[in-house]
């Protein structure tokens, strides 16, 4: 201290040159005395180094004599493992410069070389024996991460997932779900959270904070059904409802797809045009076992255009799809389309401002609500179809739909459509004086306007757009399918009569029916169409399959499809003559229907697969046209798919599956086929390994049958 005081003191010496010398021999001597210094602390750190290394040092015995003991299997007593721990902290702290007083760099530098330097088995298995680690440390950091999980966005969307999983949800299940998810409940005790390894579960967020979030989001405005729809009902015809000016939803989906990077918008030949689907429909569900609701979804994503997520309610009621209510949203909705089509939308991407315009494209609907916004009769008249001029008698010709001269039945055209509709007012006014029946004046109606050749009896509440609907594939496929178990049923029944009891209980198992409704359930995974079945054979005590109903969903179709060839099998094993024939047909037609719904279903599809679709289409028509009937089903199918088909692929090429209103795709060949498993034929229907096709499918007439549906 006294040389750095000293030096202090010359800073402010005048510097003579006398004083100058005596300086810089001052400074050197202060240079030694720091460089002494600086050597009395390296050999200090030596002679600890030494000592540390003499007090550590472990010879090559000992080392052997460990190495027959490792830790952590289990060989060591307890007061060896205390004297190695002592021995690895007094080493690791010298080594990260920690004592006795002083564990923590110790610790940390063993953590440290863990992480880098061991293998995470070895970890796992090290940590299994550390209560300290499972019980308390572990629990620590988890609790640390789990409280910012619980209140964070990602843990709200979980939420709002599990709240409209299925459906709304509603508070009473919610809760449940909540409490359930998270805490067990003991008898007699209070519910405590589940723990799995002293962590407890992440916790839904509580049904409060989760409504607040919902009601916080910005959807738009929404207007109610009831003010302005229901105007001069009674009031026990008013309804519920909401709906979403369109406008002002095109804009935000535009704005949304445009913005979001996960999309590929395609253009269909035509830059910054969103082409429209609008589609409605009812369904039993709440007051009046009631409901109705319009979705709007962008066919420029494509495939997504299926998923349920892309698809969003503008309309929704609780009431049925043909009320007046309806009728006058959609007056509104024809009215804010026309204007949406005329004008054009400035939309900011990305910073910048483009010009958009929407296109009102498909009307993706069943044929009921297709025949309801036509303005037409229903599906039971002589002209049943929206698509074509086809009635009940021209149904069993052979013939062909098209635009051509040629063909046997030509679309409708809404020019044609207007007429009809002037000549059938003009005639309502004609009966309205007539002292008849309401019932027979409808009666009246009805044939007069067969009579004009034509189902048309109001103006089209959608206007030109009725123009360009095409069929919607779901619905279709459903009732194909269930039409072909219709007949295949019917041949249970008629191979089991004369001797067939009045409740399905006494039915002898061997009977071809009891077999039919156990493969139902054992082979086809169809135990709800089982029991329907068992059901109306309990209640009608009829054997004639004419009678029952059922309405296939998207999943019995599916297991149809998969399974038919098990249903055959049974009926047929052990059968000859009349009835066999009738089974291999159905077994051909059959097969014929799956080639055509996995085809048409799609969304995208090739040119060669839509000359495939046709060739399988033309052939199940003309199969139900020779042995058995046609019918509106049958026809659609055959003739209508086709072309219509051939139009989306011209259009936007891609598949009539652009326009199903079903929420996913779906495989319709089982996966036995799809991945040619040696072992099944491509009907589905077990063979040999060693041979290229079934029984049925090998068949002599098997060729009759397609020879006789090509001629």
């Amino acid at each position: 201290m006294r040389l750095d005081s000293a030096s202090d003191r010359f800073e402010n010496i005048y510097e003579s040159p006398a004083l100058w010398h005596v300086k810089q021999s001052f400074l050197g001597v202060k240079k030694l005395v720091n460089e002494a210094e600086e050597l009395d602390s390296i050999r200090e750190e030596l002679i600890e180094d030494s000592r540390q290394e003499a007090e550590f040092k472990i010879s090559k015995k000992a080392v052997d004599r460990r190495r027959s003991k490792p830790t952590g299997e289990g060989s060591c007593v307890e007061s060896t493992g205390r004297k190695r721990r002592r021995e690895t902290m007094a080493v690791v702290s010298a080594i990260h410069g920690g004592s006795k007083e002083n564990l923590k760099p110790g610790a940390i530098g063993m953590l440290e070389t863990l992480n880098k330097k061991c293998k995470e088995d070895d970890i796992v298995d090290g940590m299994r024996s550390c209560k300290k680690f499972a019980e308390k440390v572990f629990p620590r950091l988890y609790k640390e991460d789990l409280k910012k999980f619980e209140s964070s966005t990602d843990n709200m969307l979980r939420s709002i997932a599990v709240y409209y999983s299925k459906g709304i949800r509603g508070k009473d299940k919610y809760r449940k779900i909540y409490k359930a998810s998270s805490y067990k409940q003991g008898p007699g005790k209070r519910a405590a959270r589940i723990k799995v390894a002293n962590c407890p579960s992440p916790r839904l967020v509580p049904y409060h904070r989760l409504m607040a979030y919902i009601k916080s989001i910005d959807i738009g405005q929404l207007h109610s059904v009831c003010e302005n729809f229901c105007e001069g009902l009674d009031e026990c015809d008013k309804i519920n409802g909401c709906y979403r000016d369109i406008e002002d939803l095109l804009m935000k989906l535009a704005g949304f797809y445009l913005n979001h990077g996960k999309y590929d918008i395609l253009i269909f030949d035509q830059p910054n045009t969103f082409h429209v689907a609008l589609g409605g429909d009812g369904a039993p569900f709440g007051r009046d076992d009631s409901a109705c609701s319009w979705l709007v979804s962008f066919l420029n994503i494509g495939h997504g255009v299926l998923s349920s997520n892309e698809n969003f309610l503008l309309f929704g009621a609780n009431c049925a799809e043909n009320c007046l209510p309806v009728k006058r949203f959609l007056g509104k909705l024809i009215t804010d389309i026309e204007r949406i089509q005329r004008s054009s939308y400035s939309i900011v991407v990305k910073g910048e401002s483009i010009d958009v315009k929407f296109v009102f494209a498909e009307l993706p609907n069943d044929m009921k609500m297709l025949a309801f916004l036509a303005g037409e009769l229903t599906n039971s008249a002589t002209y049943f179809s929206t698509f074509a001029d086809v009635n009940q008698e021209s149904l069993t010709k052979l013939g062909t739909f098209g635009h051509n001269a040629s063909d046997t039945w030509k679309p409708w055209k809404f020019c044609d459509r207007m007429k009809v509709v002037k000549e059938v007012e003009k005639f309502k006014k004609k009966i309205a004086t007539k002292n008849v029946s309401a019932k027979t004046k409808r009666s009246n109606v009805t044939t007069f306007i067969a009579k004009q050749k034509s189902r048309q009896e109001f103006v089209p509440l959608v206007s030109e757009l009725i123009d360009r609907a095409h069929v919607e594939p779901l619905h279709l496929k459903n009732n194909a399918c269930a039409l072909a178990h219709r007949y295949i049923l019917n041949q249970a029944i008629e191979m089991s009569k004369p001797n067939l009891p009045t409740s399905f209980s006494q039915v002898p198992p061997k009977t071809p029916l009891f077999k039919f409704i156990d493969a139902l359930r054992s082979k086809c995974s169809l135990n709800r169409l089982a029991k329907r079945i068992i059901r109306w054979y309990d209640e009608n005590a009829v054997t004639d399959a004419s009678t029952f109903t059922y309405r296939f969903t998207g999943k019995d179709s599916r297991m149809f499809l998969h399974n038919f060839m098990f249903l055959i099998d049974v009926l047929e094993n052990g059968v000859s003559g009349k009835a066999s024939e009738l089974l291999h047909v159905h077994a051909y037609l059959c097969l014929c229907l799956r080639n055509a719904v996995s085809l048409f279903s799609r969304v995208n599809i090739t040119d060669e697969q839509v000359r495939e679709l046709k060739q399988h289409c033309t052939n199940f028509y003309r199969g139900y046209w020779l042995f058995f009937k046609v019918n509106p089903i049958v026809w659609t199918l055959g003739c209508v798919v086709p072309a219509h088909t051939q139009e989306m692929k011209q259009c936007y090429g891609l598949g009539l599956g652009l326009n199903s209103m079903e929420g996913n795709t779906l495989s319709y060949s089982p996966k036995r086929v799809s991945s040619k498993d040696p072992n099944y034929c491509v009907c589905g229907l077990q063979k040999l390994a060693s041979v290229d096709l079934c029984r049925f499918c090998d068949h002599e007439l098997r060729k009759k049958i397609e020879n006789s549906i090509e001629k």
